[in-house]
């Protein structure tokens, strides 16, 4: 049965909570010794991964070029350059370029105490190859790295509160002091824990993630206000009597949408069976 997703937002505003930290503007505001996390120029410099801003040019091919900081998320600014000649088509202030990165691809959440992880979760997701995703995966028994572990140690000694790195081939591409946005792997007592880490900086609660899988729907940038409707229809009417915990609709036009395409809507199972039948239908 179908249930009503709740954001951390929406956890917050039911348990009339205020001081958690809930997106990347208000984590830069108030974390002002630890921010440079959002500089993914220096996150990939931190780990010595090929890169450099706009006029410095790599030694091979392809590279990405990315926004070094991007405070709304969905890859904005994400293209990949596969030559010279590309690379001086899409030159842009405030970019710069890294080393196109294979592999697979976590996001994973952290909750620090003083340097220490307290706990951490993952997201195994699954690159659609234009900067988007054809679906995640939890990761209920993921082992992180113990090169990230020192990297924390290393960076963030004296932090305390949320952390999410995006890790490609074991490398992270780039982080955030918060959770990740989608808030489907936690329940409320979660954040009521969260509540104590903000207040005093405690954490004393053993989490364990579910099996889940994210199935996410994209559409183009063009669509008009009727094609949304149209659209949230034939989902609605796909996923009844499917094997469905939860689904959220976004705003299309949102800030935090990328360029050039947007994500309608987010539909989270349990059942692998339920996730092929999603992609099957929508792709």
């Amino acid at each position: 049965m179908v249930t009503s997703y709740k954001s951390l937002v929406d956890h917050i505003n039911n348990l009339n909570i205020t001081n958690i930290i809930t997106n990347d503007s208000h984590a830069w505001n108030k974390n002002k010794d630890h921010n440079f996390i959002y500089n993914k120029l220096w996150v990939a410099m931190s780990q010595e991964i090929p890169t450099g801003p706009m006029g410095i040019y790599p030694e091979k091919y392809p590279v990405i070029f990315k926004p070094i900081i991007n405070l709304f998320g969905m890859s904005r600014g994400f293209k990949i350059i596969r030559n010279e000649e590309e690379y001086d088509k899409n030159i842009k202030d405030g970019f710069f370029w890294e080393e196109f990165i294979e592999g697979e691809h976590f996001c994973v959440d952290l909750i620090v105490v003083k340097g220490q992880i307290k706990f951490y979760s993952a997201l195994k997701s699954y690159p659609d190859g234009e900067g988007g995703f054809i679906y995640h995966e939890s990761i209920p028994n993921y082992k992180l790295p113990e090169h990230i572990r020192y990297w924390i140690k290393l960076h963030f000694a004296k932090y305390t509160g949320c952390l999410n790195l995006e890790i490609i081939n074991g490398l992270i591409i780039e982080g955030h002091l918060r959770l990740n946005g989608d808030f489907h792997l936690y329940d409320e007592s979660f954040v009521l824990e969260m509540e104590k880490l903000f207040l005093n900086g405690k954490w004393n609660l053993n989490y364990k993630i579910k099996k889940k899988y994210l199935f996410p729907i994209f559409v183009k940038k063009d669509f008009s206000d009727e094609d949304v409707e149209i659209m949230k229809n034939k989902i609605n009417n796909f996923i009844i009597n499917k094997d469905v915990s939860t689904i959220n609709f976004d705003n299309i036009n949102s800030k935090c949408q990328s360029e050039w395409k947007s994500r309608l809507s987010m539909i989270e199972t349990e059942n692998p069976d339920t996730l092929k039948e999603l992609y099957d239908y929508f792709h």
